[in-house]
């Protein structure tokens, strides 16, 4: 939420906000600029994302590192990356031993939610966790 301070914007209760940016993307007059005051702000390089949210081919960024943090969020793009390589032809190998079909690095909300997805479609995941 914002306020009105000396005729500028502010996050009215900073240690709520979780610096997601969203309200700085979608800001029509582009007055919105997210820094603590009396501070540099620092620049973050998003990775180039198509619809899918794929940085390069069989490589999908969702969550956190896509600059999509909220549990919402994650949860449905970690199901929706899923359905997206279903429908693009990706099935189950009959591989065995360290095969996989799907590797999730992390497991935060996004990394659950596509290892359920895998499940539900068969697929053989390796979930990484950071260290």
């Amino acid at each position: 939420m914002l306020e009105l301070a000396q005729n500028k914007s502010r996050v009215a209760r900073f240690h709520d906000c979780i610096q997601c940016e969203q309200c700085v993307l979608v800001c029509p007059t582009t007055a919105l600029v997210m820094f603590r005051a009396a501070r540099r702000r620092r620049r973050y390089r998003m990775p180039a994302l198509d619809e899918f949210y794929r940085a390069a081919p069989r490589l999908y960024l969702i969550g956190e590192v896509a600059g999509k943090p909220l549990v919402k969020n994650a949860s449905k793009l970690g199901r929706a990356v899923v359905e997206h390589l279903v429908r693009e032809g990706l099935r189950s190998s009959a591989r065995g031993g360290e095969d996989v079909d799907v590797l999730i690095a992390g497991s935060g909300p996004a990394g659950l939610s596509c290892a359920l997805s895998c499940l539900a479609h068969g697929l053989r995941y390796r979930a990484t966790r950071k260290r």
